[in-house]
């Protein structure tokens, strides 16, 4: 078994509120080791995770500060406007048709002239923390990597993993999801709450430009959003019921997409699909505590919310 290694802080989970939480600590002077179980180089494909996050304005300020903004920025598209609407089935295929039951948000409304917010894919945020987590002499990373115990007493913690490394800190930070074992095994409990409805994921490209527009509208089944993404695409996020979700997803992509016309409608002209399709089951959560002994819940781990507004990440931060 190799020597117990010593940190301040170890954070258990390397999505993009652990990789995010394990730079800003470094970057603040503390030790830090940073466990997943998944491979970084993994997480940074399209296959890992077809998201995208609404990034919000004071995040990405935080991103500035570590340094990591540059990087991030030449797949970051701005959202220069907001439409919200109580659209139908159908009721979306041109400006002309959008019902008079709507929200418009436009950034020119802004002093400063910065977006709403960018819109960026999951793993190019990814990408850009774990680079900057392999220069930075503060942080060590095992990924992948198995965890295997949790030991907490007086004078600090021991986290062992499945290769024999045993690691030490004053305190873990649990990034380690919705699903969170570290919070089980601390005997935090949740409330939840199902919302009975999946999000389905993919990114369609589009024959216009989307001129920098997030659109969203407000379907009898649930929301149906398209988020600007750079090269004349977008990201879809369609919320239906649980039980039509399944019956979508087991479609073609040529009926899948034919149901995405229908809804979306031809006012960017021809679309087609530009990534795999993704699932996500969604519910509403909170723990009952954010911290225990030598250990402080982030992220998902801690909460987690429809993703109507896109805050998930953005209260994360």
């Amino acid at each position: 078994m190799s020597a117990e290694q010593t940190y301040d802080v170890i954070v258990v989970g390397g999505g993009l509120a652990g990789g995010l939480a394990a730079l800003s600590l470094a970057r603040a002077g503390f030790s830090c080791a940073l466990v997943d179980a998944a491979d970084p180089a993994a997480m940074q494909t399209e296959a890992f995770d077809g998201r995208t996050t609404a990034l919000a304005y004071a995040c990405a300020r935080v991103y500035k500060r570590l340094g990591v903004w540059e990087a991030i920025t030449p797949y970051a598209e701005p959202i220069r406007d907001i439409l919200v609407t109580d659209g139908r089935i159908g009721g979306a295929r041109r400006a002309a048709a959008i019902s008079p039951f709507h929200l418009h948000f436009d950034s020119r409304e802004l002093a400063n002239g910065e977006p709403l917010g960018w819109i960026i894919e999951n793993r190019y945020m990814h990408r850009a923390v774990y680079d900057a987590l392999a220069t930075d002499a503060g942080v060590e990373i095992f990924a992948p990597a198995q965890r295997t115990g949790l030991m907490i007493d007086q004078r600090g913690a021991v986290v062992s993993l499945a290769d024999g490394a045993s690691l030490s800190a004053s305190l873990v930070v649990a990034a380690d999801g919705r699903h969170s074992p570290l919070r089980r095994e601390a005997g935090i409990n949740i409330n939840t709450w199902s919302y009975g409805q999946t999000g389905l994921v993919v990114t369609v490209a589009h024959e216009k430009p989307h001129n920098g527009l997030a659109q969203e509208f407000f379907l009898p089944s649930g929301p149906f959003a398209m988020l600007p993404l750079t090269d004349n695409r977008s990201s879809l996020v369609w919320t239906e019921r649980s039980s039509s979700a399944d019956a979508y997803m087991a479609l073609d992509d040529s009926g899948f997409l034919a149901a995405v016309k229908e809804r979306f409608g031809d006012h960017l002209g021809e679309l087609s699909l530009a990534s795999p399709r993704w699932a996500y089951p969604l519910a509403l959560h909170i723990a009952q505590s954010f911290a225990g002994p030598r250990l402080a819940l982030i992220g998902d781990a801690a909460h987690a919310v429809h993703p109507i507004a896109g805050q998930g990440f953005n209260l994360g931060v």
